[in-house]
């Protein structure tokens, strides 16, 4: 967990705890507006939470993705050293063809007319 996300947490934590105390203490010093709008501050904070809990990724799901595109990058390496062996024994093969023709040339005897 990154120090920032840490800091949310507590953050969170401490918004939810104050609100939910400044009710109890509201309501038992006999403010009802008071308490009101704590519980109204409280609903919002935990309606903003769920939402954003609904919307962010997992941190599972993170690492499932993660993995899945190291796998998929690592595949593409192999794909990719597979071409390059590929290409380099056709160039071999075409200097070997090269080099036979070039023999075959210099061997064959000149017609005299």
């Amino acid at each position: 967990m990154t120090r920032s996300s840490k800091l949310w947490r507590v953050a969170t934590i401490a918004y939810f705890f104050i609100n939910g105390a400044g009710a109890i203490y509201a309501a038992a010093m006999g403010e009802s507006m008071h308490a009101v709008v704590h519980v109204a501050l409280f609903l919002v904070g935990a309606g903003a939470w769920a939402a954003w809990r609904m919307r962010s990724p997992d941190s599972q799901q993170e690492t499932l993705a993660a993995a899945e595109a190291n796998q998929r990058i690592e595949h593409l390496q192999h794909a990719l050293d597979s071409i390059a062996l590929n290409v380099e024994r056709i160039g071999e093969a075409q200097r070997y063809e090269t080099k036979i023709l070039e023999e075959r040339v210099e061997t064959q005897p000149k017609k005299e007319h």
